[in-house]
């Protein structure tokens, strides 16, 4: 899981990128990886990441959207994005 917080007049800019990445993983029909994001406030987005491979972002890296998402983020956002893994309890209907 990743949070972070983005400067107020980045956050749409920062909405359009992962609205791209999510166009390119349903062009592409990419496979291993379940992923969503969510806004919690005007500047504030939610990751998380589940992945059928041992590295952390499985294909993610692969795809021109991800890295363009990468790409600038220092500057887009208030602080550096916390990262914490979880482990799943459970789940009903998210990820399958």
């Amino acid at each position: 899981m990743v949070r972070y917080r983005c400067k107020p007049e980045h956050a749409e800019q920062n909405a359009a990128l992962v609205e791209a990445l999510f166009q390119e993983l349903a062009e592409r029909g990419v496979g291993g990886v379940r992923y969503a994001v969510f806004k919690v406030d005007p500047v504030s987005f939610v990751h998380l990441v589940v992945t059928e491979t041992d590295h952390l972002l499985g294909p993610l890296n692969d795809l021109p959207a991800y890295r363009r998402l990468q790409e600038g983020k220092t500057e887009r956002l208030q602080g550096p994005p916390e990262v914490v893994e979880v482990d799943e309890l459970g789940t009903f209907g998210v990820f399958e």
